[in-house]
């Protein structure tokens, strides 16, 4: 037999055996132990279904020595399971060592015990059992007031369902009203403001480079070689005349040529046959590059500056050599429109970049290009403006701005305003249950980071009702007034009042006698 059996045998009532079996009991130990018992009687006391000796297969086993070694036996478990598993076997089965059950012993607890209290205090004697100190403190306590509980149960029970009472069904009315918001997604805000038309947002950025080359665009001549050629000069003075280079001849729709060296143009002599014109050839070339320069002979003809009445001029030959080539360089607006293109690609890379961003049940709205968007984070043309080059590129790396927020503030939005929710109020109306609907909100501009949106939406309201209010007015009033304040509650559409008993003229003085019960169903839920 196991240590937890021994420690628990005890003498039952009427010379039984009482053998307590543990929850750690070993049934075999358990069976052993009752066979040495003899003839005399055995009370086994067991736990509930899963313990020891609860078990099919044990009590079987238990019959089966019972039936082999007769004697009075009772098995006593709380479990009414394993009191009819037992039953079934031929076992005697009880829920207690005195065979009353749990009711019976509840019910009969308080009355004994307030008896026993009471002959106690009157100096009668009381059993044994329970003439001990705790045995009485505890007949005190739980006795007279488990008695109590049970008086206050039937007089609670009386006002429940004997005392006047009134009930009331009210049926609320109901309305789909739809509104048109014109709302702004702010970034400063951090909870839906329904007074001001405002739900929080948050800006969010994504950085993208990229890099584009381009053919230049900008054609133009370029001057290549001057035009050369010499001129002869007379002088018409009879000293001599020294002409430094650079001294200027022009023709007479004023095209400039210069010279090129100094020289000293001698005097005319003599006079008549004998005159000796003073005359000198040199060089001169177009004061200008390129093939505009080029002259036939004979269009240059006088000096100018100081000397023109000094010097004659004649242009015998051609003036030649003057060149020009065709050149292709970068102009502005070849920079802007390489900018405008690869800003464009830019754009769209942004915008999936920051839609990738976007969870469920948020709503994205790029900033558009302009003075805000995008932040131009570093620019380089391999060109500038004017320059000389077939093609040219660009390097750009941008930031691109967004602002998002969400579908449930905007939704948070219409609830609010359709039921009035404004601060430090109370809302006249709410909302029955899932009845709000709100169309795609229609996302506009952008200041700021703040993002005008326009939303519509529409719900099932009713007027809220305040149960206590109503049961405070239809206390102890005669039935005639309550009726009147029932048909003139503003937004009920119909009401029904109950009383008992039938002969009563006046409602009810106890307010939890009275019952006022909401119809809150409204046939406009789930209506679009």
């Amino acid at each position: 037999m196991s240590t937890a059996i021994q420690d628990n045998r005890a003498d039952g009532p009427g010379g039984t055996t009482l053998l307590r079996v543990g929850s750690r009991d070993d049934p075999d130990r358990v069976l052993r132990s009752l066979g040495e018992q003899g003839a005399g009687g055995v009370v086994l006391v067991v736990g509930g279904i899963g313990t020891p000796m609860t078990g099919v297969v044990d009590l079987k086993r238990l019959a089966r020595e019972l039936r082999e070694r007769p004697r009075p036996f009772t098995l006593v478990s709380t479990d009414r399971i394993v009191r009819t598993a037992a039953r079934g076997e031929g076992l005697h089965a009880v829920p207690s060592l005195d065979g009353r059950g749990h009711v019976r012993r509840m019910v009969e607890f308080p009355v004994r015990a307030t008896l026993r209290s009471a002959r106690s205090v009157a100096g009668y004697g009381v059993p044994a059992g329970y003439a001990t100190p705790l045995a009485k403190l505890r007949d005190a306590l739980l006795g007279p007031v488990l008695l109590l509980a049970v008086i206050g149960v039937l007089i609670g029970a009386f006002l429940i369902f004997l005392y006047p009472s009134v009930d009331v069904a009210l049926r609320l009315a109901s309305a789909r009203p739809a509104v048109r918001i014109k709302a702004v997604a702010e970034p400063a805000l951090n909870l839906v403001d329904v007074a001001r038309g405002r739900v929080p947002a948050r800006i969010v950025d994504a950085e993208v480079t990229g890099n584009r080359r381009a053919a230049a665009t900008g054609r133009r001549t370029v001057a290549v070689s001057r035009a050369t050629g010499q001129v002869k000069l007379t002088n018409l003075t009879v000293g001599t005349i020294y002409l430094p280079a650079g001294s200027i001849v022009a023709t007479p729709d004023d095209r400039r040529y210069v010279t090129v060296v100094d020289v000293t143009v001698p005097g005319t002599r003599g006079a008549g046959e004998d005159l000796e014109p003073g005359e000198l050839t040199v060089a001169v070339a177009a004061e200008a590059s390129g093939a505009a320069g080029n002259l036939g002979s004979g269009n240059i003809e006088r000096m100018d500056g100081p000397l023109m009445f000094s010097l004659d001029v004649e242009q015998p030959g051609a003036i030649a050599g003057g060149t020009d080539r065709e050149s292709v360089f970068v102009t502005e607006a070849d920079r802007r429109a390489l900018r405008d293109d690869l800003l464009n690609d830019l754009t769209a890379q942004a915008a999936a970049e920051l839609a990738a961003t976007v969870q469920e049940g948020e709503i994205l709205r790029v900033w558009p290009l302009g003075a805000q968007n995008p932040t131009i984070v570093e620019a380089s043309f391999d060109a500038a403006a004017d320059q000389e080059v077939a093609e040219f590129g660009l390097d750009l790396r941008v930031r691109y701005f967004a602002t998002v927020f969400l579908e449930a503030d905007l939704h948070e939005l219409v609830r609010g305003t359709l039921v009035g929710d404004v601060p430090g109020v109370e809302p006249e109306f709410e909302m029955v249950g899932d009845s709000l609907v709100v169309s795609e909100p229609e996302v506009g501009g952008v200041i700021s980071g703040a993002v005008a949106v326009t939303v519509e939406g529409s719900g099932v309201l009713r007027r809220r009702i305040d149960v206590n209010e109503i049961r405070d007015a239809l206390l102890d009033v005669p039935l005639g007034e309550a009726d009147a304040y029932l048909q003139d509650l503003e937004g009920v559409a119909a009401y029904d009042l109950r009383f008992w008993p039938g002969h009563s003229e006046r409602t009810t003085r106890l307010p939890f006698r009275v019952n006022v019960r909401i119809d809150r169903s409204s046939p406009f839920v789930g209506a679009p």
